[in-house]
C-alpha cells in the first residue's frame, strides 16, 4: 500500500478532509515546498519550526483509476501528523539546530542587528568581495543537486526568503555531496562558513572544527 504525504496547515488535524487539491507525494522530502505559499515560498519559520505548516499522511478518497493505475481523488483526508524531520531530509536534527542558533541571535527572518548577525553577514560580505562567482557556483551547485534529487533546492536555496539561508542549503545537500558536478566538499565547507565563523561552531557534528578564519 502506498503512503501518501503532503504539508498541511498547522491547525489541522487528523480526521480533517483538505478541501483544496493538495500537492502529494510519496515520500516528504519530495514535496514542492515552495508551492505552498506565493513566491518566495513559506518562510524557514513556517517550515522548519512548523508555524504555519505540517507534515501529514494523507489517505485518497474516490480514487480514480487509470489503466490500473492511481491517478487522482476526489478529497485527502488526513490520517496522521508526521515530524517534520521526515521533510527535512537525514541532517533534519541539524538543520533545526542551526536555524533555532540563527533565530537566538539574528530573529526568524535573520535581519535583526546584534554581534553575531553583524559577524554572519561580514563573513558573507567577505566571501563576495573575494570571489562572488565562485560562492554563485556553490550555491548553484547545492541547488542543483537536490533538484536532480527531486527535492526542491529552490526553496532550500533561499529558504522562503530568509536573510543568510547558506548552511541551511548546504546541510540539506550536505548526503548528496561528491554525487553531482561542483558540489563538493570544498563548496559545503565555503556555504557554512560564515556560520562557522560568527557561531564558532560547525554547522553538522561531524564537520572539520574551524581553526582559524580564512585569508579572504
Amino acid at each position: 500500500m502506498i503512503t501518501y504525504y503532503t504539508l498541511i496547515p498547522a491547525h489541522a488535524h487528523v480526521g480533517q478532509t483538505l478541501l483544496n487539491d493538495p500537492y502529494v507525494t510519496y515520500h516528504p522530502s519530495l514535496l514542492p515546498i515552495s508551492q505552498f505559499a506565493s513566491e518566495p515560498g513559506p518562510s524557514a519559520a513556517d517550515v522548519i519550526l512548523q508555524r504555519t505548516l505540517r507534515l501529514a499522511q494523507v489517505t485518497p478518497e474516490g480514487v480514480g483509476i487509470n489503466d490500473g493505475i492511481f491517478s487522482s481523488a476526489d478529497a485527502w483526508t488526513i490520517s496522521k501528523l508526521e515530524p517534520i524531520n521526515e521533510l527535512l531530509g537525514p541532517d533534519a536534527e541539524h538543520i533545526i539546530a542551526a536555524y533555532k542558533r540563527k533565530v537566538a541571535a539574528m530573529g526568524e527572518d535573520g535581519t535583526s542587528d546584534g554581534p553575531t548577525a553583524r559577524a554572519y553577514h561580514d563573513a558573507i560580505e567577505r566571501q563576495y568581495e573575494a570571489d562572488a562567482p565562485a560562492i554563485e557556483r556553490h550555491f548553484a551547485a547545492a541547488r542543483n543537486a537536490l533538484d536532480s534529487a527531486q527535492i526542491d533546492g529552490g526553496w532550500w536555496e533561499s529558504c522562503g526568503g530568509y536573510a543568510g539561508s547558506a548552511e541551511l542549503l548546504a546541510l540539506a545537500a550536505r548526503c548528496q555531496v561528491g554525487w553531482k558536478a561542483n558540489w563538493t566538499w570544498e563548496a559545503y565547507d565555503a556555504l557554512t562558513m560564515p556560520y562557522r565563523q560568527a557561531f564558532g561552531l560547525s554547522a553538522h557534528p561531524v564537520d572539520e572544527p574551524l581553526v582559524a578564519a580564512p585569508s579572504w
